[in-house]
């Protein structure tokens, strides 16, 4: 098996998919890193394994920035997604919103004497 493929795996199994998802992962890892694989290494993790890769590809250069850009866009991958607001969730979503306050909001009105 493939970085590719490992990598989507991992993505699946932090929960931040589904595995029907698994094509989709793998395309976006490629959109990242270029289409040509490679086999995973022991003892260096699969982003940096993947970053290398992604060198190696020309999709990226071999700079500090470069590499941390796309180490984040990979662990962007791996991190779950927070679920929609919808009535399933629990929460009324119903409830009507106050209008916006227009104008100045410390007018008190001023009383009259009678003299």
């Amino acid at each position: 098996m493939g970085l590719i493929e490992t990598f989507a795996e991992k993505a699946i199994a932090s929960g931040a998919y589904q595995p029907l998802d698994k094509v989709y992962v793998a395309n976006k890892v490629r959109a990242l890193v270029g289409d040509q694989d490679g086999d995973a290494q022991a003892g260096r993790s699969i982003a940096e394994q993947l970053v290398d890769l992604s060198i190696e590809n020309g999709k990226i250069e071999d700079g500090q920035t470069e590499r941390e850009i796309l180490n984040e866009q990979l662990f962007d991958l791996l991190t779950p997604r927070r679920p929609p607001l919808t009535p399933a969730s629990g929460r009324n979503t119903n409830v009507p919103r106050k209008p916006p306050l227009v104008g100045s909001t410390n007018f008190v009105p001023k009383t009259t004497t009678l003299r």
